[in-house]
């Protein structure tokens, strides 16, 4: 009987040929788009009524959102909500991770440990310890790799949603300077729409808000799944590849 659970790593393999994670950040961010052009802006779109053709343009556009958002997030986060640690201003939480661990390791290596990794620049050795996971035929390995690949799947979600809330927020703050503008240089607009003008700011407001908690938090569970993912590939590269005799495991190269 096949492995359910295989099964669904293999499929998750197929399906990160485009990673299709970018849709969520990229779904989020058309609907902002949208949302903002035709309840603020009052335009319309024919799009949505075009059947198959218009459902494929659409995933299309979310998919090149979703990239954007991504780039977005992930630049917003590493400038901005990388936190540094007491010892050395200039190194990000992240970095101090994998030092620890990286060092760690090495005081727990039987062998000399010099000679288990092939650079002098832990970044590229972290980079060694992905490919190594990665090429590996070794069907254990492979397993850990495919549980260490969902937690980089999520850190690029979160890394696409802070992008997505940061449109969101720069487009409600579009809204809320548009409704002031007209409040207090078109008078009799304001007189005439005074519901309409102030729900939409209401609106504008309350997005605002739900958007800079999004972003926050997606930067938080962003951080926590690199963090993971650091620790699952240092260990999983000591457990198969430094010392795996110790552990009773022969790996397939």
């Amino acid at each position: 009987m096949p492995n359910f659970q295989r099964i669904m790593d293999k499929l998750s393999n197929a399906l990160d040929i485009l990673d299709f994670s970018f849709l969520i950040s990229g779904g989020t961010t058309l609907g902002i788009v949208y949302i903002y052009l035709t309840y603020f802006q009052g335009l319309e779109f024919t799009l949505l009524h075009q059947g198959f053709i218009g459902i494929c343009c659409i995933l299309l556009i979310a998919y090149v959102c979703g990239l954007f958002s991504w780039s977005i997030g992930k630049y917003i986060r590493r400038k901005y909500f990388l936190k540094t640690t007491d010892k050395n201003a200039n190194q990000s939480n992240e970095d101090h991770c994998f030092e620890t661990l990286f060092n760690t390791i090495n005081d727990n290596i039987s062998s000399n440990p010099k000679n288990q990794y092939p650079f002098k620049d832990n970044t590229l050795n972290y980079t060694y310890m992905w490919n190594k996971i990665a090429q590996s035929k070794d069907v254990e390995v492979q397993e850990r790799y495919n549980f260490i690949n969902k937690y980089w799947v999520m850190q690029a979600i979160f890394e696409g949603l802070i992008g997505s809330a940061m449109i969101g927020i720069i487009l409600c703050l579009l809204s809320i300077t548009q409704i002031s503008y007209i409040e207090y240089t078109s008078c009799g607009d304001f007189c005439n729409n005074w519901q309409s003008i102030i729900g939409k700011c209401n609106y504008a407001i309350g997005a605002l808000i739900a958007f800079i908690i999004l972003l926050l938090r997606s930067a938080v569970e962003a951080r926590k799944n690199a963090e993971v993912q650091i620790k699952e590939v240092v260990i999983a590269y000591y457990l198969f590849f430094i010392e795996p005799k110790k552990y009773n495991r022969i790996i397939t190269l």
